[in-house]
């Protein structure tokens, strides 16, 4: 736990409240950026590398580029609305007042059985089932597969953090408390699957567990628990560790809602995880809702006709192909572009920018694969063939990369929903595996073709020197011996550099260089 620094917040709504005025002020965009910013780790100096061995630890440093991220154009937009949205979800829940807490936890845990209609909560609430959140109670992240709709808000999230302690608070009129609370300023999720809402609910309990580190989903869940029992808890446990934000992602795996005949009622016993159901459940207390789904989920709201209105007023965001004239496209090809560790000519930086834009559409995850395989693709040439050039680029998108192509294609035609239905970052997991193999397979046959060579030239050497080591030793018995000696000589330092013994060592002393042909 983090000693909590309390600011004084200027906006009288969030004033005195110590769940608001302990996130401390927010992150400025340039703090922001460059803190989810996260660079291709560059290849240390090769001065005391053989020469032989070279080629491989470049791939090596190509490797890297798996690793390498960069935060889109959008990245603070999305902070400054994530910390927005954390703050109206803790205006009407204050520690330092906490009467309408302790109502709310009475009245979830006495509507017992039936949480769906939640009577006595509503009165407390309010019937209304955005109530406790007038403004950002939902947002929507909405973008194509492989866009980094998941990975931009995960960086995001680590900015904010997860875990605070609150024990003594000192109110604006100067008045010293004692709160004891732990607050969990947001959660993270998956809906995988379309699966039911007993799964989706556990799902909530373990990521609280994981926050908090108490055993909920072990201690206080059974096999025999109802829909309502999981509803009860993941309600008690949302207020009483005071969750600012529930973000769910895969969105695009929310059912629709089958309670179309009663809007009312909108969770049923055995249903699927619906919009209106995960409504019900967290926005009823307060908690605001931050989903990320691919482009179909924009369909699925535009049928909820509450979520879409509230959609229209606390906004949405679209994340499609990066734009070839934007900042982050220019910034993202500066940091993945390693033709400076490649021996050739290279074509213009700005033409290999475009060529890939337009061969990939602006998806940064086919980007870095591409990239990553035209460089290790290219590095298996002879120094001063290794040039990264517009046909290579191409070259490696047919051979490779052919999957892919369909779904492209109805990207740049933007036929988004046929680019979904392709599934292309499906086919890129699996293209990025043979990329890997590839290499491997080429570096493994790079050791054994070295191995081999180094084998028959000892062999075929120590023939010679076997040869020539026995003629020479003729040669010594042969000469006349002075009559002092009684023995034939013994073989000293000179006699082995004259019959080639150190030529033998020579040539039997390390693997010889050998380069890997371009279809290796």
């Amino acid at each position: 736990m983090t000693n909590i620094t309390y600011i004084s917040h200027p906006n009288p709504s969030c004033k005195g409240n110590p769940l608001i005025e302990g996130l401390g002020y927010p992150m400025l965009q340039e703090e922001v950026e460059k803190a989810c910013d996260d660079g291709v780790t560059q290849l240390g100096t090769l001065n005391e590398v053989p020469v032989q061995y070279h080629s491989y630890y470049i791939r090596s440093a190509i490797d890297n580029l798996a690793e390498c991220y960069i935060a889109r154009d959008e990245v603070y937009a999305l902070y400054e609305k994530l910390r927005r949205m954390i703050e109206a979800g803790y205006i009407n829940r204050n520690p330092a007042d906490p009467v309408l807490k302790n109502k709310m936890l009475t009245a979830v845990h006495q509507d017992d059985e039936n949480q769906h209609d939640a009577v006595l909560l509503k009165t407390i609430t309010g019937q209304d089932i955005d109530s406790m959140l007038r403004a950002n109670g939902s947002f929507l992240l909405a973008g194509l597969s492989g866009a980094g709709k998941t990975s931009l808000m995960l960086r995001i999230l680590k900015l904010i953090q997860n875990e605070l302690y609150h024990s003594t608070y000192i109110t604006p009129d100067g008045n010293e408390i004692e709160i004891e609370e732990l607050q969990i300023p947001y959660l993270y999720v998956q809906i995988h699957n379309r699966k039911g809402q007993k799964a989706f609910l556990k799902t909530v309990i373990e990521a609280i567990q994981v926050a908090t580190k108490i055993p909920y989903l072990t201690r206080d869940v059974k096999n025999v628990d109802s829909v309502d029992d999981l509803i009860r808890l993941v309600r008690k446990l949302m207020l009483k560790h005071y969750v600012g934000i529930l973000v769910i992602d895969e969105a695009q795996n929310i059912a629709p809602n089958f309670a179309t005949d009663d809007d009312k009622k909108a969770l049923i016993k055995n249903e699927k995880t619906s919009i209106k159901f995960i409504e019900e459940i967290f926005n009823r207390i307060g908690v605001p809702l931050f989903f990320i789904g691919t482009l179909s989920t924009l369909k699925l709201f535009g049928k909820e006709v509450t979520i879409s209105r509230r959609t229209l007023i606390d906004g949405s965001l679209l994340l499609l192909g990066a734009d070839v004239e934007g900042g982050f496209w220019n910034r993202f090809f500066k940091e993945i572009n390693l033709c400076h560790l490649l021996d050739g000519k290279h074509d213009p930086e700005e033409h290999l920018k475009r060529h890939l834009h337009s061969l990939t559409q602006g998806i940064p995850a086919i980007a870095i694969s591409l990239m990553r395989a035209v460089l290790s693709h290219m590095s298996k040439f002879d120094k001063g063939e290794q040039g990264l050039t517009i046909k290579a680029l191409s070259h490696v998108f047919r051979q490779q990369f052919s999957e892919l192509q369909k779904p492209l294609k109805a990207l740049k035609n933007e036929k988004y929903h046929l680019y979904e239905d392709l599934a292309p970052l499906a086919d890129l997991v699996e293209i990025n595996k043979e990329i890997s193999k590839q290499l491997a397979e080429s570096e493994f046959e790079l050791k054994n073709r070295d191995k081999e060579k180094k084998e028959q030239l000892i062999l075929d050497t120590d023939k010679e020197a076997e040869a020539k080591v026995e003629k020479e030793l003729n040669k010594v018995r042969k000469a006349k011996v002075k009559s002092k000696r009684s023995k034939v000589p013994v073989m000293d330092a000179k006699l082995a550099a004259k019959i080639g013994t150190k030529t033998l060592l020579k040539a039997g002393s390390g693997p010889k260089s050998s380069i890997i042909s371009e279809n290796s």
